[in-house]
């Protein structure tokens, strides 16, 4: 009877066999089997979950403990790195301190060696005058031998020298400077001028290290007599210290010698510096860093000019001048800024005299920036939103050449310094790679994304518009195509620039002054196409070291509020870059003389040239408006010398003329903001001031009147740059309106200013910064069938812009109204 199973502990027994043959199992058998391999391997895998969960028990275990540690060993970091940052913060202090320090120490060696040096010379000059007028008294000359050589203890009384002419008590051990830059006791200056035509003064560097002395000319002026002797008169106040990274030694020093007119400007610039008297606020040009000196000096009575507009041969205009809007309406279009001579021709006058000449002829100067209130043309151009700034703005439409020192606009002074293949010097430069970078470099940022694919992705769209506009030209207005084409081109160019361009947008500058609109389409045009250009002019250095340079100057005159994107869309229209434009030969693309006109005499319209395609695409509001070709510049229009009577309470202006596409007409619009970098679209506009018969904004704030679909215009302020954030608190609805309650809009070409009559009855008025914001704005009122209407003359525009608000209950509202 065969062996049952009773448990898993053994196997069932099987039967003997030979080993020739398979032994046959029962049904039983093969049964019996099946059980115990079931059981066999259900044990088998149970044993291994248990391993398994065991093993992933301790593992969780394990994985706490070192978790917790390695939060523990977290927050010891972030409480080592806040140390960090404290330990570092007070180096930065102590570092700014020691700084401050070493410029004291500095500034007082300096003093000492004049204060030393003028003494010396004082002495001399005191022992000839004595020795001329007789010998010593005897009981002095005794005393003399007694004494011996400790010179300070010898009484010297009225006997010998004047009142108050005795030795300084500073002069101890007297100190001549030397050719070197050292110091020699005592005798004459080394390699010195002759005494009789030394004038006292001493040029320094900025460290303290001494260039040379200046000497009385020995050409007599064509110009200006009677100041040179003022000048020399006048008593020595200070040495002369030269701008700090400004290039200048012996060379540039004997060069102030040299006239090529006999006015001598930068010998005058040095004695003014020398004996005028420092400012505390500063003038236009020393505000901007233009010329050698690092402070600004003015010597009333000798000129009007103070040392850095002396040695620019530009008029000394301080940069807080103001001049009411009535009277800018009365001079704007007629009127020069004042530069008063130095002195008078007619002969020599006293001091006292020259003094009262020089103030009866300043008068009230206008400055060589406009300020932001005044009555402004219409402008135009590639610069970006609210680029009327102090730094752009030039006295002139286009600056003559001869305002800046040829030698200073073909070679720059700042001193581009590296070491290690960095750039280490000026500070906007610091830390930036000498060679090219490409995403592989170690320099690149991770969030730094290539260009060339931003571009090619910009410029695949406007070559598809213009191959489809070439197959189907009906379809869009005559000027799409040249439009189109244009974009193409620069886009092409851009991609050449990124290319084989000399440095990669992203090193331009320092990373802490860039900005990630500098690889947008129109903006790395403008910088490619500046680079282009400036290698065309006159120039003693590469293309990239000047227009580095320039971006320095102009962020030491901006400080703070330096905007990298403002500054290169700016270029185009830099001063020094239009004063080297000319200086090289080349003239403005794209700007004809103004008052030009291709139209004959008594045309009822006057064809203008294009203007220089501003930046940014195409605008949707181009294809929703009829244009003809593109827009009028503001510096082209004639003022029209109508007269406007006064307002009347008629809401719009009766008898103006008509309006024309050309009037409308626009050419793209700006894609990034210039203060925050921004991007903005067609449906924003840029505003400098808008006023209501309650309220009236600052011109101190970033503000758009932004377009909300199906709705109409509200105001949007920028609150911070920083991120950027923007704000519209209830105030700004006082200055909203809906496109359904628009009832007419009022321009005149030649007005940045826009009147919107409300079917409510409410009155907004609007000055933007340029032309063609204004233009983009009239289109879309204009498409969305409101009513334009061309006004009478720009007079009508200023009257109803004074009107608006005057009332005695008028509000300014700044940003803190709106928060």
């Amino acid at each position: 009877m065969p062996h049952r199973v009773s448990g898993m502990d053994t196997p069932p027994d099987a039967p003997r066999a030979s080993l020739d043959r398979p032994v046959s199992l029962t049904a039983q058998q093969l049964a019996d089997w099946d059980e115990f391999e079931r059981k066999f391997f259900q044990d088998y895998l149970e044993r291994h979950r248990k391993e398994d969960e065991d093993a992933k028990l301790d593992y969780e275990t394990r994985k706490a403990r070192i978790t917790v540690q390695l939060m523990q060993c977290q927050r010891e970091r972030s409480a080592y790195e806040k140390k960090l940052k404290a330990v570092e913060g007070r180096i930065a202090t102590l570092q700014d301190g020691l700084r401050g320090l070493n410029d004291e120490y500095k500034i007082h060696c300096l003093n000492v060696r004049v204060s030393r040096n003028r003494a010396h010379f004082d002495l001399q000059e005191r022992f000839k005058k004595s020795r001329e007028g007789g010998p010593l008294d005897t009981s002095l000359v005794d005393q003399l031998r007694r004494v011996g050589p400790p010179m300070m203890n010898f009484p010297i009384g009225n006997d010998l020298f004047d009142a108050g002419g005795g030795l300084d008590e500073t002069a101890d051990s007297v100190s001549t400077p030397t050719s070197d830059g050292t110091t020699e006791a005592g005798g004459e200056e080394v390699g010195g001028a002759d005494e009789s035509e030394s004038t006292g003064v001493t040029v320094c560097r900025s460290d303290g290290t001494i260039v040379g002395t200046v000497t009385k000319l020995t050409e007599e002026p064509r110009l200006y007599k009677a100041a040179v002797d003022v000048l020399l008169r006048l008593p020595v106040r200070r040495n002369v210290v030269i701008r700090e990274g400004r290039k200048f030694g012996q060379a540039e020093l004997d060069n102030i010698y040299r006239s090529n007119d006999g006015r001598f400007s930068k010998w005058f610039s040095f004695m003014i510096q020398a004996v005028g008297v420092e400012r505390p606020n500063l003038c236009d040009l020393c505000t901007k860093n233009i010329g050698p000196f690092p402070t600004c000096v003015r010597a009333d009575g000798a000129s009007p000019r103070c040392g850095n507009c002396e040695w620019s041969r530009r008029g000394c205009h301080d940069s807080q001048d103001k001049v009411s809007e009535s009277q800018d309406l009365s001079e704007e279009s007629d009127s020069e800024p004042i530069v008063a001579p130095i002195v008078p021709r007619q002969g020599r006058k006293s001091t006292a005299a020259l003094a009262a000449g020089s103030a009866e002829r300043s008068g009230p100067r206008r400055p060589l920036a406009p300020a932001p209130n005044r009555t402004e043309t219409p402008g135009s151009g590639d610069a970006s939103e609210g680029a009327e700034d102090q730094r752009d703005a030039s006295p002139e439409k286009s600056p003559d050449p001869f305002d800046f020192d040829p030698e200073e606009l073909m070679s720059p002074t700042i001193t581009m310094r590296q070491e290690n293949g960095v750039y280490t010097h000026p500070e906007l430069m610091a830390g930036v790679p000498v060679e090219k970078i490409d995403p592989n470099h170690p320099y690149w940022e991770p969030n730094w994304r290539d260009p060339a694919d931003l571009i090619r992705e910009t410029l695949a769209g406007h070559e598809e518009k213009y191959n489809a506009h070439v197959q189907n030209p009906k379809d869009k207005p005559a000027h799409y195509k040249y439009f189109q084409g244009r974009q193409v081109n620069r886009g092409r160019s851009s991609l050449e620039f990124l290319e084989n361009g000399p440095f990669h947008p992203f090193q331009v500058v320092g990373k802490r002054f860039m900005q990630p609109g500098i690889t947008t389409y129109d903006t790395l045009h403008r910088l490619a196409g500046t680079l282009e250009e400036l290698g065309r002019f006159k120039i003693k250095i590469s293309a990239t070291d000047w227009l580095r340079q320039r971006l320095c100057e102009i962020m030491d005159a901006e400080g703070d509020k330096f905007s990298l994107i403002k500054a290169v869309k700016d270029l185009y229209h830099d001063p020094k870059v239009q004063a080297l434009r000319h200086l090289s030969g080349f003239g403005s693309v794209g700007r004809p003389v103004k008052g030009n006109s291709r139209a004959p005499k008594g045309s009822g319209k006057r064809k203008r040239k294009r203007k220089e395609p501003g930046s940014g695409e195409a605008s949707p509001f181009s294809k929703r408006v009829k244009v003809a070709p593109p827009s009028l510049d503001a510096d082209e229009a004639a003022p029209s010398p109508a007269t406007e009577p006064a307002r009347s309470g008629v809401p719009s202006p009766a008898g103006g003329p008509d309006t024309t596409d050309e009037d409308l007409e626009y050419d793209g619009c700006t894609d990034t903001d210039s203060v925050c970098g921004e991007t903005v679209g067609d449906g924003d506009f840029r505003i400098r001031e808008i006023r209501t018969r309650q309220h009236t904004t600052s011109q101190d704030m970033t503000q758009y009147w932004h377009l909300f679909p199906n709705i109409g215009l509200d105001l949007l302020l920028l609150q911070s740059a920083d991120p950027p954030q923007w704000t519209q608190g209830p105030p700004a609805d006082d200055f909203a309106a809906a496109m359904d309650d628009i009832d007419e809009v009022t321009y005149h070409p030649e007005s940045l200013k826009v009147q919107v009559l409300l079917r409510s009855g409410g009155e907004i008025m609007a000055w933007f910064y340029r032309e063609r914001t204004k233009r983009r704005l009239l289109a879309l009122c204009r498409a969305e069938g409101r009513e334009v209407r061309k006004a009478a003359s720009s007079e009508y525009m200023e009257v109803e812009w004074t009107a608006v608000c005057d009332s005695d209950t008028q509000q300014v509202l700044t940003l803190a109204d709106f928060e």
